[in-house]
């Protein structure tokens, strides 16, 4: 939201997803999906609102090719997927195209640090 208001909040969203390069359908959907939550229908009316405004001003837009292919790619992927299915598959790219860093690893495995010799039970006694 905003400091002054949600209607502020939800305009400055619009406005935002138009900046950042969404396309029309998927602010749409948003909107939409957005009409359930409190206050209902306003919030997806401020949104869509938000963003026809920008349309209609002419406002600037982020203006790189290769990150607009991508971010408009993304954003289908999550209206046909979702968005939970959408990052996994992110992330299970990103975790096969890069091994994990040593020092990550132990951090969020903490056995992974120990010699393979020792069980945790010999660990801790």
């Amino acid at each position: 939201s905003s400091q002054q208001s949600f209607w502020v909040g939800r305009l400055r969203w619009g406005r935002g997803k138009y900046f950042m390069g969404s396309r029309f359908y998927y602010v749409l959907a948003v909107s939409i999906y957005r009409m359930a939550e409190r206050p209902y229908v306003l919030s997806g009316i401020g949104i869509l609102w938000g963003y026809i405004k920008a349309v209609f001003a002419r406002h600037t837009r982020f203006n790189d090719p290769a990150y607009l292919k991508h971010f408009r790619r993304y954003e289908l992927r999550s209206l046909l997927l979702g968005k939970r299915r959408t990052m996994n598959a992110y992330h299970d790219a990103v975790r096969k195209n890069f091994p994990p860093h040593p020092i990550a690893e132990t951090k969020s495995n903490p056995n992974s640090a120990r010699p393979k010799s020792q069980s945790p039970a010999s660990v801790a006694s």
